[in-house]
């Protein structure tokens, strides 16, 4: 019988590997290269954030398709970042990516939207705010990329 992967695998497996082989850091940089490549990108792209490090990808995804001169923006749910997340959101504002809170209609006319509220470590019931977010990006006409997960689900 194989293993089968887990959010608490995943978790331990991110924290072994963070803490002796790459940083945090590096390490979301990686994950933002591999959304980058995954997915065939149409401009303007929309890319929504929540505070966590899913978040943080989105950001750093942000980076990459600003050097890449792929139009942009950056919708953010909440002020607060983890320290990660804040590392790109300050790196992506620099780059000149605009940044700027989520509103009911900042979709609007994008044809690439990115998920990057949540990640795989979520769990219970979504607030408010990110269930709005979640229905938006569902009801937009875009392509939709989710980063890790498409968010609001289970891992498990």
């Amino acid at each position: 019988m194989l293993d089968c992967i887990s959010v608490e695998n995943m978790r331990r497996s991110d924290a072994l590997t963070i803490e002796h082989y790459v940083p945090s850091l590096e390490l979301m940089g990686r994950a933002a290269r591999g959304v980058y490549l995954a997915a065939c990108w149409k401009a303007p792209v929309a890319i929504v954030t929540g505070s966590g490090n899913n978040g943080g990808d989105g950001f750093a995804l942000a980076c990459i398709l600003q050097e890449k001169n792929i139009d942009c923006a950056v919708f953010t749910l909440s002020e607060k970042l983890s320290a990660d997340s804040a590392f790109y959101g300050e790196k992506a504002r620099r780059m000149g990516v605009k940044v700027q809170p989520f509103t009911p209609n900042c979709l609007t006319g994008f044809s690439t939207v990115v998920d990057c509220l949540l990640g795989t470590g979520f769990s219970g019931e979504l607030r408010d705010n990110y269930r709005f977010a979640i229905q938006k990006i569902n009801e937009s006409n875009a392509f939709i990329v989710s980063a890790d997960i498409n968010s609001g689900m289970n891992g498990d």
